[in-house]
């Protein structure tokens, strides 16, 4: 990891990952879980100029991850998937220093469920390429995993975010996180 030294310049804007309150240049990251979302900071004090993020490069990614980047100020958002050299993704801003608006998504075209938000605490259920249930909440939440006959499988408390909870096999699974409920594929 190395820190991110603010230059606090007018001309141009800042990007940056946060792990609690330290501000990152680079994030360097010990495993990273397919649908893995990492909010971006992003400050600028001039408004209403035209920004844009293009990668340059990518490495030491596998082939097929796919790296997007997510803009939370539209609705829905707009994810727009960066390239090695592809085409910038192109927006305006006011004059902020938030961590809120944008994010990159890691993916991996393997995946047999997309992120679902679900109602409530503020809770994602997905599977991921290895067949494995994963939850991600803002905060510990109790959770239960059921097949279709409605026989209890795994049920635990999160302990951190994402939690990655078991493998499991070809089915349909019922997933209860805090007060919601959601249906996850296996194929």
């Amino acid at each position: 990891d190395s820190p991110k030294m603010m230059v606090n310049a007018t001309d141009r804007p800042e990007i940056y990952t946060q792990v609690g309150t330290e501000k990152l240049v680079i994030n360097g990251l010990q495993t990273l879980e397919s649908n893995t979302e990492i909010p971006l900071g992003f400050m600028t004090k001039t408004a209403g100029t035209a920004f844009s993020f293009k990668a340059i490069e990518l490495s030491n990614f596998d082939a097929d991850t796919k790296l997007v980047l997510k803009d939370n100020a539209t609705s829905p958002a707009t994810e727009t998937e960066l390239t090695a050299n592809g085409a910038a993704y192109e927006f305006s801003s006011d004059v902020t220093n938030s961590t809120g608006r944008f994010s990159l998504l890691f993916r991996a075209p393997g995946n047999v469920t997309a992120a679902a938000q679900l109602p409530g605490k503020q809770v994602k259920v997905f599977a991921n390429i290895q067949n494995q249930i994963v939850i991600q909440s803002v905060e510990k939440c109790n959770y239960a995993i059921y097949n279709i006959t409605g026989q209890l499988l795994v049920s635990g408390t999160t302990t951190h975010s994402p939690m990655i909870v078991s493998r499991f096999a070809q089915g349909v699974y019922v997933v209860k996180a805090g007060d919601a409920t959601e249906r996850v594929i296996i194929k």
